[in-house]
């Protein structure tokens, strides 16, 4: 399982996504390899609070962080 940004944070160069293509590059040899984006912008996220799921649902393309189930 792999959890991590898609996005390079602005504010801090230290905080690097990382991509499908490097995570498929990581796992060479595994079968299988599930994306899903998650987790919508944490400071979006902060100011929304109870409809963090109504906004999360109806824009996908605020999602920040990608997680991959891989399987071998």
């Amino acid at each position: 399982l792999s959890y991590d940004f898609v996005f390079n944070n602005p504010a801090n160069k230290d905080v690097l996504k990382l991509t499908k293509r490097e995570i498929k590059v990581l796992f060479p040899n595994y079968s299988e390899i599930h994306f899903r984006k998650v987790t919508l912008a944490p400071p979006i996220s902060r100011k929304i609070g109870c409809l963090y799921n109504f906004v999360n649902s109806l824009f996908p393309f605020l999602r920040t962080h990608l997680v991959a189930v891989i399987k071998k």
